[in-house]
């Protein structure tokens, strides 16, 4: 259970709960308090959370050469087991695993929000061919590049304006120390990336109260504002759905594809609300030459850290456990 916990989570808020019986059968659930719900009104992240989670506990299984068998989805049941909590997925693990080529890389995963090294055009190229695929699509085009990093700042600028959203991250970003799941969850000072000076100050300035009354301003363009860091990135992942009817197994593959990036040695960042935006989403989406009834899931700008990167917060064991 705490090598399956690595799995990615908007803003870390890691909705997952396990229940693992001695028989092999086991329940994942969520937590309804910890789903974005103005971030993710469609709870389409969380079902690609819950893909995720569940891809996780099939690769840690494999560790112990046991296998995942007899998966339902009863996400869209609404199974609810109490207050907050519902039932998302049930199954079994059976002996007859063997080990995943990719078991090694869930501990290493990691978000990398700051800048990248640079890569000489024979290593983007090389990178390109050994990751593109039907799921995800390598973007090394340098003004398509800064192109996605205008609209992502466009997008965040006017997604923090609404009141309920602003407020929602701000609840799951950890700027001191001093909060009490600083090591636990959400986005901590050091994930972000952000020196003390100016985690005391996204503190201040991001507190809802304040925030609302320069949310218009230059100041708050220039507090979301990553378009530089955007552009030090050799290369943007865009992890793409086929048509399907569920996020669940699109979440599994994104998780895959994630790894695959880990295992080259290469670490990233989602920019998020660059495809939060249905018509800048769109306009990628055109600009990759992708099928029309394809879906874009998310980007991340990628590359080698350029520092170390520091650890996340992960819920303990008995507040995963249900």
């Amino acid at each position: 259970m705490i090598e399956n916990s690595n799995y990615p989570s908007p803003h870390n808020t890691q909705p997952i709960k396990w229940k693992i019986k001695s028989d092999g059968s086991f329940k994942l659930l969520f937590n309804e308090k910890r789903w974005l719900k103005y971030a993710d009104p469609s709870k389409r992240d969380l079902q690609l959370t819950i893909g995720a989670a569940l891809e996780s506990l099939t690769i840690a299984a494999s560790q112990f050469k046991l296998q995942l068998n007899d998966i339902e989805y009863l996400f869209e049941d609404n199974v609810k087991v109490n207050t907050n909590i519902k039932l998302a997925v049930t199954g079994k693990i059976y002996e007859g695993g063997t080990p995943d080529h990719l078991l090694e890389f869930v501990k290493k995963r990691k978000s990398w929000r700051g800048k990248f090294l640079p890569e000489s055009d024979q290593t983007i190229n090389e990178i390109k061919s050994a990751l593109l695929s039907r799921t995800l699509y390598i973007i090394t085009d340098r003004i398509l590049i800064n192109q996605c990093a205008q609209w992502y700042d466009k997008n965040t600028f006017e997604f923090l304006k609404e009141k309920n959203y602003q407020k929602e991250i701000y609840e799951w970003l950890r700027f001191l120390k001093s909060h009490p799941d600083y090591n636990f969850d959400g986005l901590n000072a050091d994930c972000l990336n952000l020196s003390s000076l100016l985690a005391k100050l996204g503190h201040v300035l991001y507190n809802p109260k304040i925030y609302e009354k320069f949310s218009s301003s230059f100041l708050a363009k220039l507090l979301s504002s990553e378009e530089a860091v955007t552009n030090t990135a050799p290369f943007l992942s865009v992890f793409i759905n086929p048509p399907s009817k569920s996020y669940i197994d699109p979440g599994r593959q994104m998780f895959r594809d994630w790894l695959r990036l880990t295992a080259l040695g290469y670490y990233g960042a989602p920019i998020s609300s660059l495809t939060d935006n249905k018509e800048t989403s769109k306009k990628l989406l055109n600009s990759i030459s992708h099928k029309s009834d394809d879906e874009i899931i998310f980007v991340m700008r990628c590359g080698r850290p350029d520092g170390e990167i520091p650890q996340s917060g992960r819920l303990s064991l008995d507040r995963i456990r249900f």
